[in-house]
């Protein structure tokens, strides 16, 4: 195997493409009979080469010149009892989560609640009713929380630019087509920089329950990868049936195993997925 020549393989290009996608379809054409939409973005192409990203110059530097960081994994907790959402966080937090974000919909014993739990090694957000001296990361006051779950990266990155004001943290909903999620996190991040000026803004990524629940540890792997991928600084990957163990080691393998956050700009040079970060940056801009 160290012996294979990268260089021997014959090089390719689009009109050899275009020739054997002709054959398969019978002469029709591939670019007008291949084309297709995602997330209300249309005329996404069934090829994409270096020429594509020519006029990204300017994109392209950009996500190049970001720094590398490391994600951080949190669990989600709804607050019904003090005493078992404390053992439900102890053990998420056993088990290798960065965090806890706790969903509190009444006022409750603050005390019982984060029993053994120490706040300066651990991060630790309230949602709902406000918790004065619990959270160390998001709370109402400090972030962003996309409400509704929106169906085009579009409308969801619009929504949010007209809504933030000087928020330290973005809450956003993920999106399951895994490119889109990449490219949508990306054109994010390109918006808050380059055109608000918020370098310091980060982005917590929710992965959605899928509607089929023997699906959702897939989604929360092709999901949570693509948040990261794309630039997420958390993520929270739910469970549909019970085990949230594997839910956490999905993330803790995602991270621990691929090394990722040790690289900036993972995506960059992808052909396709410049191209679709630069479709959604356009399509925001024709909006607001």
């Amino acid at each position: 195997m160290k012996d294979i020549q990268l260089s021997d393989f014959p090089k390719t290009n689009f009109d050899d493409w275009l020739n054997i996608a002709e054959k398969q379809l019978k002469k029709e054409d591939p670019l007008s009979e291949l084309a297709w939409e995602s997330h209300e973005i249309p005329n996404l192409n069934p090829y994409y080469d270096s020429t594509d990203i020519v006029e990204l110059a300017e994109q392209v530097h950009f996500f190049q010149k970001l720094a590398p960081h490391r994600w951080k994994i949190y669990e989600e907790i709804q607050v019904r009892s003090e005493k078992e959402a404390n053992l439900k966080a102890l053990e998420g937090l056993a088990g290798g989560c960065d965090g806890i974000i706790f969903s509190i919909s009444t006022d409750i014993d603050t005390k019982t609640l984060l029993k053994g739990i120490d706040p300066s090694i651990c991060d630790i957000s309230t949602f709902s009713i406000p918790q004065k001296g619990i959270s160390t990361r998001m709370d109402h006051d400090n972030t962003l929380v996309e409400e509704n779950t929106s169906s085009s990266p579009v409308s969801q990155i619009a929504g949010i630019l007209e809504s933030m004001a000087r928020q330290k943290y973005i809450y956003r909903n993920s999106f399951s087509d895994f490119f889109l999620e990449i490219a949508a996190i990306r054109a994010l991040r390109y918006f808050l920089a380059s055109e608000r000026g918020m370098n310091d803004v980060l982005i917590h990524s929710s992965i959605q329950l899928n509607s089929n629940p023997e699906y959702q540890w897939f989604t929360n792997t092709t999901a949570g990868l693509a948040s990261v991928l794309g630039g997420s600084h958390s993520i929270s990957l739910p469970t549909a049936m019970g085990d949230r163990r594997i839910s956490r080691n999905v993330g803790n393998i995602i991270r621990e195993e691929s090394k990722i956050e040790s690289y900036s700009d993972q995506c960059g040079g992808s052909y396709f997925v410049e191209s679709l970060t630069a479709k959604i940056v356009k399509s925001v801009k024709e909006l607001i």
